[in-house]
């Protein structure tokens, strides 16, 4: 047992279903806003060293306006930062639970160099606007911090996508090596510089009209930076990403993630375009929509990586089901009664029947779910499975849908299940 499994509580299936989704809505608010950071942070680093070797006040003001952009708040640092990186680390440790992920706890480790990256980019932007020369050293240990934390983070992420390595992964070093971990963490870096760009034009010129490119020289200066580095990055961008999937493992692959794929890059070819457009000339309002587009793409790159990790992951999933399923069946012999009823009330089973399972089944005939004719039979001598089942259901017939939980009690579920097993014994066995 890996050590996040000793903190670590088997779900079931519908609760899965819930944390993922949770673990998407984390991605979506963690990963534009760090890439915001990390592009901001380079660049505003960079501007710093430049504007204070060449005597360059252009480049010492944006330095200054790019670190307050992108850290102009604590508690949008702790929200969007550091807060989702724990419960993304909690959800894949319900996610990969039993699976001997040791890739798992490298994920949780680049959590260290994240936050102290994140405290000293924050350092750095209420140092800026002093002369000491020592807040450019703060800046650039922030940027290094948060490169390396998520390299091994967006690697990790990359090595769940293909499990049968995960016995071979022994070191940090193993979880880095790999062409498809590259491209996803290269894909990521530049698609957060490409972000950067386009921010500078959403936050300077479209959304709150900071400068004017027709009045001042800075203003001008400031649109050719932002649109520069957003249009060569967004450019760049569309290259990783064919690099990691090419590179993807065969397990991950699926033809819904490839028609993703193929709409992401005919996406960032839209934000180029615009881009293209706004360098030469036209108007910088079409920023909105560019920042609009660039915070999809990023919405499309996260999903793409959690199909390919649910496609990689298919077997594990039914062994989370059906070790879910035997905890269930275990644990509800031992569980006391807290209202009557029970196996034997085949009245409150028959009206639980009626009200809820008959709508989608029938004993003798097929209507949305197969008969139960056809699937009772291997429960005749283990009613406690079928209860787990019936409790907390899992598609077990590809030629059927899903069943989905009904939120029954325990005492609901023990009173339906009796009910169905007798009915059936007593009328359609043979």
């Amino acid at each position: 047992m890996q050590l996040s499994d000793q903190f670590t509580l088997l779900a079931t299936p519908a609760h899965l279903s819930l944390v993922k989704i949770l673990l998407l809505i984390m991605f979506l608010l963690h990963l534009p806003y760090m890439g915001l950071v990390i592009g901001s942070s380079f660049c505003s680093v960079w501007l710093n060293i430049s504007g204070r070797r060449n005597k360059n006040q252009q480049h010492l003001t944006l330095a200054r306006d790019l670190i307050e952009l992108a850290a102009f708040n604590n508690s949008i640092g702790l929200v969007l930062g550091a807060l989702p990186l724990l419960v993304i680390a909690l959800i894949y440790s319900q996610i990969l639970y039993g699976g001997n992920a040791v890739t798992l706890q490298y994920l949780i480790f680049s959590y260290l160099p994240i936050l102290l990256g994140l405290i000293a980019v924050y350092s750095y932007r209420f140092m800026v606007r002093t002369e000491k020369v020592v807040y450019v050293l703060v800046g650039a240990l922030g940027v290094l911090l948060l490169l390396a934390g998520y390299l091994v983070f967006i690697a990790s992420i990359a090595r769940f996508h293909d499990p049968e390595k995960w016995v071979f992964i022994k070191n940090p070093i193993h979880v880095l090596i790999g062409w498809h971990a590259i491209g996803n963490y290269l894909a990521f870096l530049t698609s957060s510089f490409a972000i950067t760009g386009i921010g500078i034009i959403f936050f300077f010129f479209a959304w709150g009209k900071k400068l004017s490119t027709d009045t001042t020289e800075y203003g001008a200066y400031v649109k050719k930076f932002g649109l520069t580095i957003g249009l060569i990055f967004t450019l760049l961008t569309p290259l990783f990403i064919v690099f990691g999937l090419i590179n993807l493992p065969d397990i991950a692959y699926s033809y819904p993630l490839i028609a993703m794929s193929i709409l992401l890059l005919i996406l960032l070819a839209a934000v180029s375009n615009l881009l293209a457009k706004m360098l030469q000339g036209f108007s910088t309002r079409m920023g909105i929509t560019a920042f609009i587009l660039a915070l999809l793409a990023f919405f499309l790159m996260i999903l793409n990586s959690s199909m390919a990790r649910e496609n990689a992951l298919l077997e594990h999933n039914k062994f989370l089901a059906l070790e879910s399923q035997a905890r269930l069946a275990k644990i509800l012999p031992e569980r006391q009664m807290e209202e009557g009823g029970g196996i034997t009330d085949y009245a409150k089973g028959e009206a639980i029947y009626k009200r809820i399972c008959s709508s989608c089944h029938r004993f003798d005939q097929k209507i949305v779910g197969p008969p139960y004719m056809t699937v009772l039979p291997k429960y005749e001598n283990d009613i406690q499975k079928l209860i787990a089942f019936v409790s907390n259901p899992y598609k077990v017939n590809p030629d059927y849908p899903p069943m989905p939980n009904q939120g029954l009690k325990i005492t609901e579920a023990e009173a339906v299940a009796g009910y169905l097993l007798k009915t059936y014994q007593e009328q359609y066995k043979k």
